[in-house]
């Protein structure tokens, strides 16, 4: 069987923290308390599952004033 990851849910680490307006030390964090879905990628790569966040991404946004 051919497992295909759909890339519009599964991002780059980097990538969820530009979208959210994050550092991506918070997403790194995420990923390693758990409350994000993530997955290894051979090599260095670890994609998050951008549906699956379950925190208050509120409460990291960057001060842009």
């Amino acid at each position: 069987m051919n497992k295909t990851l759909n890339l519009k849910i599964w991002v780059t680490q980097k990538a969820l923290a530009d979208e959210l307006g994050v550092k991506i030390q918070n997403v790194h964090n995420w990923v390693k308390r758990g409350n994000i879905d993530s997955i290894k990628l051979p090599g260095n790569t670890t994609l998050v599952n951008k549906n699956s966040i379950s925190i208050n991404d509120l409460h990291y946004k960057r001060n842009t004033i």
